[in-house]
């Protein structure tokens, strides 16, 4: 029986012990495999990838809305320029200003009806100074148009209106 005994017991030392070796898939397994961490790292790329192209699309948009906002006011400027006198009311071709970074074309329009006339007024940005002015048909940007009196002298809204609030139907020769 010793013989047996002592087989068993060299049997035994070979096995590696129970308690140091975990079953596969166990739950308190430490560390994380190589395809945890590829499937952690592709979903991370992707959310970068896509913030990326959100702020890519939000600088665009805000650098759009800050062209329009200046069209607006360049287009503004020079309207009352017109109307103050200091530009002649007269139609002018595409003209580059501010830094030729701008370019504007004022369109005057006599209309038949009322004694009107249609001041219009185009403002784009250019996007490169060193290309040719684009024609009156390429702008693109912002106009405003705006109908005044015709004749020689700046109209105020106010003059148009009598203190009923309606157009008065003398002349208004002596508003000067």
């Amino acid at each position: 029986m010793s013989g047996q005994t002592l087989l068993l017991e060299s049997h035994r030392s070979l096995e590696t012990p129970r308690s140091s070796t975990r079953p596969r898939g166990s739950a308190s397994r430490r560390g994380t495999s190589l395809l945890e961490v590829m499937i952690a790292t592709v979903m991370l790329m992707g959310c970068v990838m896509a913030l990326s192209r959100v702020a890519f699309l939000a600088r665009r948009h805000a650098h759009g809305a800050e062209d329009r906002s200046l069209s607006q006011i360049h287009c503004q400027n020079i309207l009352e320029e017109i109307m103050a006198g200091v530009r002649p009311l007269q139609s002018a071709p595409p003209t580059a200003f501010e830094g030729d970074m701008w370019v504007y074309a004022v369109d005057v329009e006599e209309m038949k009806q009322a004694g009107l006339t249609q001041v219009a007024v185009t403002v784009d940005r250019l996007d490169d100074p060193e290309d040719p002015l684009p024609t009156e048909d390429d702008l693109v940007g912002y106009r405003l148009v705006r109908w005044v009196r015709s004749g020689d002298r700046k109209v105020e809204p106010d003059m148009l209106q009598g203190d009923s609030g309606e157009i008065p139907e003398e002349p208004l020769d002596d508003l000067e």
